[in-house]
Parts: structure tokens; sequence; C-alpha cells
């Protein structure tokens, strides 16, 4: 709700007083009634409560309102805001506190009536000068979305220790063995959990709200996870340490890195037959998948080694770890160490790829990557190999043992018609191997459509339905099609799974005739530049009736001149309360929702995020990357200057160039770059991409989501998580 609304009900019962109101009554006020500019602060619910106009339900006697001479609006707007900032700190500070103590029922609220309270906190930031409230309400925002996820680590965590405490009450060793390593990782969970939500809150708390009690609580219960897990530790398992000692400072894919080292127990104990593995320290900690595995001999002395292909060049900070078994009564241990990674031109060879292709056609192409001679050099496995037309990725793979890779995949529709060139390689600078590309002519053939559609008269609406395919039956999904009657273009609809579209339109009265009734033809339009899908139109005719007159028509002078006089007195007052409530000065122009998707129709945002959420629960995290990108595009489609044909970058460098602000451009981003990642990935997303594209799109779309009570939970680490490398890992 915003102060636009209050203004909006002035207008409207101005009119509706002066038309039907009893002279001798419309000023009467009611005895003992409330004026809202006078009321306690906590009977201020929204910001509808400011500035609303009352009227005795039966008796017609009361007409009250708030004079916008004897109030201030902005006052109003800070007490709203002061208000709901208190409701939700309340909130916040309670869900910390219990879950200190094990109690999770409070943060339940962080569902309901805090979404409730930071979505109308949103509208008040939205009507305050500056953009201070802004940024609260995105601070409110995280501290939301942390502070469910922290709630739910720590309930796992104890969920976690009572079936440890059952195991080792029941002599069951090695079960306790792995729910302590469970409970290990949940502790680290709740440390970086921990970390954003306490961040977030500090935001808060410089912002002007204090929320220091739920961030110390925050800080007692995680301190208090890490010593429950360090006593298990001690009680269960056996300290050990590992030493590692590298070939060479210098190393490359021709010459591998060599690791030598042992490991043992506290007490110089050999650890044998236990595996070690090769990692990439990211942010001093073994962050990255396992490069390289080994396992110990009877002495505890192991050896392997390592040819790198996508790890950055230059200095490289890795670590050789210990990796006990679930049940090992061995704690992990880590030896690190500095490797300098020098970067190795390789040679890519197109062993097959086709010559034309069409829409949908899958593009099967293999390639080899090898270093040094083409014929006798040594394969790169592991290789993330892309093909793309354009800016138009068709998909990627990675190198086998062999050196071989099936980066096709089958041609969109927005790829242009006609010769193009279709490029194959590595494209990343600065890893182990050089970029490495090849370029294929390819001739893209246009593809024939079909659009066949009907067009009947409802109710003075216009109901359409019909079907785009391919020449040979294929559905075409999401492409638009033009409705067209007597050449006013009544809109584009979509496509949908199936091929299908329907809607009901409305009919303008310039295309109906002047009296009685007249056929007209509609035309089906299906038109896509910039592809490589044809043409395709159909007609249908209806028989439309003359415009039915306006019932706006007064019948005398006399009312009309009263009608306006009205009219030019509620758009004083309305300019007057709007001028008390942003400064001196002309009022503002109306903001406008400009969430409408490439259709034209309205994009939704909470429905769009709870569909996200959705696909999170389920474990769908490849819908989670690809619908929150879409999502977010949708959104966003009417503010920037891309049209729905314009590539991803493309779009990001409008969403740049119109001024959205930083925070929102980088999840742009962020989204961006995994969307066209997991699109084309051979193995899909991984459970921390989807989690960090979901915390994208709710800071793209949380103004307007977020906000509003929806009790979708995110299943998954936020925030902080850094992207995937570029290898995938």
């Amino acid at each position: 709700m915003s102060v636009r609304r209050p203004l909006a009900a002035l207008v409207c019962w101005t009119l509706l007083v002066g038309l039907v109101a009893p002279p001798a009554v419309a000023g009467v006020t009611a005895p003992g009634a409330a004026d809202p500019a006078t009321a306690p602060l906590g009977t201020v619910a929204s910001p509808a409560a400011v500035g609303t106009v009352g009227i005795a339900a039966a008796n017609n006697t009361t007409v009250r309102h708030r004079n916008p001479d004897r109030r201030d609006g902005d006052g109003d707007l800070a007490a709203v805001r002061d208000h709901l900032a208190g409701e939700m700190r309340e909130i916040v500070v309670d869900c910390s506190r219990s879950v200190g103590v094990g109690e999770f029922e409070p943060c339940e609220g962080l569902n309901g009536s805090y979404g409730d309270a930071l979505s109308k906190y949103v509208e008040v930031s939205r009507e305050t000068a500056g953009d201070g409230d802004d940024r609260t309400a995105r601070s409110f925002r995280r501290t939301r979305r942390e502070g469910r996820e922290y709630a739910r680590t720590v309930r796992e965590f104890r969920e976690t220790y009572e079936s440890y405490r059952e195991a080792r009450e029941g002599g069951n060793t090695s079960r306790a063995r792995r729910t302590a390593r469970e409970l290990r990782a949940l502790a680290a969970d709740a440390e970086r959990t921990g970390g954003n939500l306490t961040r977030s809150l500090g935001n808060l708390t410089r912002s002007g709200t204090d929320v220091g009690p739920a961030s110390r609580a925050v800080n007692d219960t995680t301190a208090n996870v890490s010593r429950t897990v360090a006593g298990i530790e001690g009680d269960l398992f056996v300290a050990t340490e590992t030493t590692a000692r590298a070939n060479a400072s210098a190393v490359s894919f021709r010459d591998p890195l060599v690791v030598t080292g042992r490991v043992t127990t506290a007490n110089g104990t050999a650890v044998a037959g236990a595996t070690v593995g090769l990692s990439r320290l990211l942010n001093g900690t073994v962050g990255e998948r396992v490069r390289a595995r080994a396992r110990t001999n009877a002495t505890g002395h192991y050896r392997l080694s390592y040819r790198p292909v996508t790890v950055p060049a230059g200095s490289v900070p890795v670590a050789v770890r210990l990796l006990p078994a679930a049940e090992s009564p061995h704690l992990p241990s880590n030896a690190t160490f500095a490797a300098r990674i020098e970067q190795v031109r390789a040679e890519l060879t197109v062993l097959s790829a086709p010559a034309t292709a069409a829409y949908g056609d899958r593009l099967r192409v293999r390639v080899r990557v090898t270093t040094g001679d083409t014929a006798a050099g040594t394969p790169v496995d592991g290789l993330p190999v892309a093909a793309h037309v354009g800016e138009h990725r068709l998909g990627s793979a990675r190198t086998d043992g062999d050196g071989e890779a099936p980066p096709g995949g089958r041609l969109p529709a927005a790829v242009p018609a006609g010769e193009r060139t279709l490029v194959v390689g590595f494209e990343t600078v600065d890893r182990a191997i050089a970029p490495v590309t090849e370029s294929i002519g390819l001739d893209v053939r246009e593809t024939g459509t079909t659009l066949s559609a009907t067009a009947r008269t409802e109710n003075g609406s216009l109901a359409v339905h019909g079907r785009l395919r391919t020449v040979d039956g294929r559905r075409l999904t999401d492409r638009p099609v033009r409705v067209v009657v007597d050449g006013r273009s009544l809109g584009s609809l979509r496509t949908n799974a199936t091929g299908a579209f329907e809607r009901r339109l409305g009919v303008p009265d310039a295309v109906r005739p002047d009296e009685g009734a007249a056929e007209r033809t509609v035309r089906f339009v299906f038109d896509e530049a910039g592809g490589n899908l044809g043409r395709a139109e159909t007609t249908a005719t209806v028989t439309l009736g003359a415009a039915a007159p306006s019932d706006a028509v007064l019948g005398d002078a006399a009312t009309a001149l009263a009608l306006g006089a009205l009219l030019l007195a509620a758009a004083g007052a309305a300019l007057a309360v709007r001028r008390r409530s942003s400064g001196e000065g002309p009022a503002d122009p109306p903001v406008t929702d400009r969430g409408g998707g490439p259709d034209g129709a309205a994009v939704d945002p909470a429905t769009a995020l709870d569909a996200v959420r959705a696909a999170m629960d389920a474990g769908d995290y490849d819908l989670v990357t690809t619908a929150g990108y879409r999502a977010v595009r949708r959104a966003l489609a009417d503010r920037v200057a891309a049209g729905p044909d314009a590539t991803h970058w493309e779009f990001y460098g409008a969403c740049a160039a119109d001024g959205i602000d930083p925070e929102r451009l980088e999840a742009i981003r962020g989204l961006t770059e995994r969307f066209e990642r997991v699109a084309f990935a051979p193995d899909g997303a991984s459970r921390s991409v989807a989690a960090a594209s979901l915390a994208d799109a709710e800071t793209v779309l949380g103004d307007a989501a977020d906000g509003g009570g929806s009790t979708g939970a995110t299943a998954g680490p936020t925030g902080t998580d850094a992207p995937p490398a570029a290898d995938g890992s």
C-alpha cells in the first residue's frame, strides 16, 4: 500500500459525497470518531492507515478524513516505517534467542508476520526521500532469508546430535562416527550461515534498527555448536598429521605435479590404507573438488601426480588432505603449499561436424584436444569444450581419457538462417590450458511453419485459440503470435509448451462498425525476425457489433458543471496531500509497474519466486537456475531496452545501461553466468549453484515478492557461496 491509494480514495469519496450525500449531513462528525492522525502508534497496522477516509456505514452521518493541513505526510510515513521495523526486529530477536535453546516455532514468524511487515516496509520505503530506506529494506530481506537458513541448519544439527547420542548409548561405534562426521559438516554450515546472518544483522543495526540481542544470540549458538563438535571429536576420533613435498615449484600439463608425503597419528603411528586427495585452496580453505587421489601404504607413505587443466595459471595454493572413510577413527588433516602453474598450448582437431542444420536439429560434433603434435600429442582429459553459433551456445562436454568430447547440441530458433560459423573449443583465458578453438562453416536452413487459429465473440470480447507448429508437426513453444483486426494490432500472444495459444482480447471501438453488425477479418501472424523459423499467417472471420454508447454522458449542462467543479476540488485536495507527503513542489509522476513479460502479460514476482523455491525444495537444481533467470528477464522486459530476441549478455548490458542499482545488477550478472553454464552443461547444476541462483533471483525480484509472506523456504546455501569455477567444479 502506498500514499497514492489514499489519494485515489480521497478523489473517489469526494465525488461520491458531492453527488449523493445530502448537504445537511455531509459535514457532520460522529461523536467519538477516532482520527487516524491522532491514533496511537500501535494501532497503525499499515500505510493504509495513513490518510484513510472513513464513512459511517448505515446513517450517512459521518464523513471523516485526515486534514492535510494538520498532519505532515513524511512524519506519518516515518512513524509507520519505524513501527514495521520494530515488528520485524521483535521477530528476528525472538527467533535467534529461541534457536539457541532448541525452540524453532518462533522462527515461523519469519514466514508469516515478518513477511507481511516487510511487504509494507518496502511500500513505505518507495515513498520516502533518498535510498536509505530502500537499502534497509534489502537488509531486512536478507536477514529473513539468512535467518531461515540458519534456523534450519541448527535444527538439523540438533536432530543429528540426537541420532549420535542414540548410537553412543547403544554401543554402535560405527554409526556414532558416521553421525559425528555429519555433525562436523553441519557445524561448518552453521558457522557459515551464522556469519551471513550476523553480517546482515550488523547492517540493520547500523541503519538504525538495534538487533544487537539477535547477533549475540546467534554468536552464542554457533559457538556452542562448535564446542559440541570439538568435544565429540576429542572423545571419538584420533588426530592425524599429513606431510607433503612437491617435485618442483613450477609445473604444467606437460610436466605434472608429483607430491609425496606421509600420514601418521599425533604420536607418529603410520595411517595405512587411507585415501589422500589433492585440492586447490579457495579463500584459505579446502573448498574445491578433489583433483587427484592416492592411498597410503603400510608405512603411511603416498605418492600422487596431477596434470593441471583448468586451474588458473600462476601461483596456486593447494592442499593434500587425508580423506578418512565415514567409519574411520581418524580425523582429517592437511598439508598445504604453493605451486606455480605454467600455461600450455593445445591443439584441437574437429573429428566430425555437420555442414547444414535447421531448427531443432542435433549438431553432432566431435573434437579431440591434445598437447604438442596432434597425432602423437598427449590427450587432454577433463577439459570443458563448448560449441556456439555467434552468441547462441549449443552445448558443452568434457574431454575423456582420449582427449575427445561431443560438445554438440540442438540448433535454437534464434540462430539466423544463412551461412553461419560454428565455433568449438575452450575459450577461458589464464588457465593451465591456453584457449583453443576451431571454426566450421554451417549452412542454417529456414524451417517452414504452420499456423491454425479460430476466433469468436464472447460478451463483447474476442476469444482466440490456435496452434503453431513446424511443417513437419513439431510444436513451437514460447513463440509470439500477433493478432490483428482491420489493420489494428490487438497484441502479441505466446505459445505454451504444446505450441498452443488461447486468450480473450478486448476489441477497440475503432474496429467496430458505427451501427448494427459487420464482419471483420482477424489475422494471426507469426513472423519472428532474426531467426530460422519461416513466416506463417492465417485468418478467421468474426461478426462484431457496434460500440455501446458511453454511460458517462450526463443529461444536462448543470450536472456536468457540478461534476467538473467536484473534480477540480478533488484534484486540488489530492495535490495538497501529495505535496505534504513528498515535500513542497510539484508532485512526482506516479511509478508504474514495469514487470511485464515479453508477451505484455504481467509477471507476478511472488508467484515466480514461489515456483523457483518449489523447484529448489524438489531438488530440481537445473530448473531453479533456468527458471530464476527467465523470471527476472520477464519481470524486467518492459523496463530495459532489450527485445525478446536479445542475447543473454545483450540483456545484461541493457540492464546496466538502464541504471539498475549495483546490487541487483550484480545478481543479474550471476544469474546470467549460471544460466548459460547450466543450460548447456552435461552434468547439470549443483545444489550450491541452484542456491546461489535462487538468492540472486530473490535479490532482483525481492522488493515485490519476498515481503509477501510466502512460506516457500530456501533449501540450500545462500549469499556467500562462490560461483563454480570455470571448469564447473
